[in-house]
């Protein structure tokens, strides 16, 4: 499953961000992971999060790979 990973662009350093769509996943035990696909206005990166059944660690990152590919991010944040 691909949802947004965050309500906006990633945090600032001071903070991990607000936990509301990894959060779910979390208490259900899913793997997810987060890859980048653009930049925000300010500079810091949007990501996507990908999902999957619980103990599908492998099959969630060879997912995660293919997708990455596809996306193509090549931005390097401003920090």
């Amino acid at each position: 499953l691909m949802t947004p990973a965050a309500p906006g662009t990633a945090p600032d350093l001071s903070t991990t961000g607000d936990p509301v769509m990894n959060g779910p996943w979390t208490l259900a035990d899913f793997p997810a992971m987060t890859l980048p696909h653009a930049l925000g206005v300010n500079g810091l990166p949007l990501g996507v999060q990908l999902s999957g059944p619980p103990l599908q660690e492998g099959s969630l990152l060879e997912l995660g790979k293919a997708v990455e590919a596809v996306i193509g991010f090549q931005a390097q944040p401003s920090l």
